[in-house]
């Protein structure tokens, strides 16, 4: 591996432990997604497909709301190509989860745009609006559920009858 690529690689790696700390991510997995994004770098295809977007992203100099197509055309390829290398012999189906995901695709980009040259500041633009991109995406809808009618009951407990007797609610007492 030649020196400039090295030292990309070691940027990127600091980039994405420094996201890791941020989001106070489980240390005991970061070796194990620095091994993955190793070995996503391997795949020319896949990081020709990367580079890409890194330049649709990078031709106007700087990241704004029209490159979110982009970053999200990354996420969906590298969803496909990380789970079809864990499938193909990467030994470590265990760590590869969704949180894990965001980290590892992080870091596929981070080390294209520093091949790529982006301008340092497209570079921190794009870790900001990257991390607040993936938490939207990777958002799941059944966490904020709650029962409807414990909602209620908290809010008009005048309408519903006590789990502990019988007396009638003001909503029977009016009907």
């Amino acid at each position: 591996m030649s020196d400039t690529v090295s030292q990309n690689l070691n940027l990127a790696c600091d980039a994405v432990v420094g996201m890791m700390n941020d989001d106070k991510y489980d240390q005991s997995k970061r070796a194990a997604i620095m091994t993955i994004i190793k070995a996503t770098l391997k795949s020319d295809s896949y990081i020709n497909s990367v580079k890409d977007q890194i330049k649709k992203i990078n031709e106007d100099g700087q990241f704004d709301a029209k490159d979110l197509p982009s970053i999200l055309i990354i996420i969906t390829e590298s969803k496909a190509f990380l789970a079809a290398t864990i499938q193909d012999g990467v030994d470590l189906k265990s760590t590869l989860k969704l949180d894990s995901m965001k980290y590892i695709t992080f870091g596929v980009i981070y080390f294209v745009m520093l091949i790529e040259k982006v301008d340092p500041i497209i570079l921190d633009e794009t870790k900001v609006v990257y991390s607040s991109l993936w938490d939207l995406i990777a958002f799941d809808p059944k966490q904020l559920l709650i029962k409807a009618d414990s909602c209620w009951r908290k809010t008009f407990p005048c309408c519903f009858k006590c789990a502990c007797c019988s007396s009638q609610t003001l909503a029977e007492k009016w009907a």
